[in-house]
């Protein structure tokens, strides 16, 4: 959980054998927005449910079983708990409050590693002689390979298109201010494309550091002409 200043590897480094190996990774900031402790907390249950912990005393493994009925009562529920107000309070670097930019910011949030429920502290050798650093990273050693920093909006937009020219005696040529009048077309060409839409995000601060507003701009990173098929 410390030094704060790894948090940044985990964007560049995973536990994944392979792009194949994992499916279905959920984005830190699920849920988002609000102030319910309880935000996102099915997503989170997903993830942490099944995950394999051990008690230090008894060294029996056994899973962490999903929120369920208890809700943020069940083991799941006070981590999630703890991530949700660690994120509602983080203030990061660039201004952006309210939100995680780095997947190992979760990592500030103790319930994950030395306050995890999954340990004991209530046994006497325990708080002799500590807890080790591998029951600290227990959890977060299993679930942060299935983590991703949430990526920026993308949309994705299909444009159709017909050229058109006026059907054969469609062209009004009586008297009167209707003369020329076009009264029926005829497609002569379709066309259809593809194209993919980034929206980013800027913060603008002032002098001092301070976020004073938020700028969108919008960016076209692919563009393909679809084939008749």
């Amino acid at each position: 959980s410390v030094p704060v200043t790894d948090y940044s590897l985990f964007d560049y480094f995973t536990t994944k054998v392979n792009d194949n190996a994992r499916h279905g990774v959920l984005p830190i900031n699920v849920g988002s927005g609000g102030t319910n402790l309880d935000r996102g907390l099915a997503a989170w249950s997903a993830v942490f449910s099944g995950v394999v912990v051990t008690n230090p005393t008894t060294h029996i493994y056994t899973n962490i079983s999903p929120a369920g009925a208890d809700g943020l009562s069940s083991p799941v529920g006070l981590m999630v708990s703890n991530i949700n107000v660690l994120r509602t309070n983080i203030v990061n670097p660039d201004g952006v409050v309210g939100a995680f930019e780095h997947i190992g910011d979760i990592l500030r949030a103790p319930l994950l590693t030395e306050q995890s429920p999954f340990l004991n502290w209530s046994d006497a050798a325990q708080q002799q002689n500590g807890i080790s650093d591998e029951l600290y990273e227990w959890v977060p050693q299993q679930v942060m390979g299935l983590l991703r920093i949430a990526t920026l909006p993308r949309y994705v937009i299909y444009c159709y298109g017909q050229a058109l020219r006026p059907a054969p005696n469609s062209v009004f040529l009586g008297a009167g201010a209707d003369f020329g009048l076009v009264t029926n077309y005829q497609v002569v060409a379709e066309s259809a494309a593809r194209a993919v839409i980034r929206v980013d995000k800027s913060v603008i601060t002032n002098t001092n550091g301070v976020a004073t507003g938020t700028n969108y701009s919008t960016t076209i990173e692919s563009y393909n002409v679809l084939g008749p098929d």
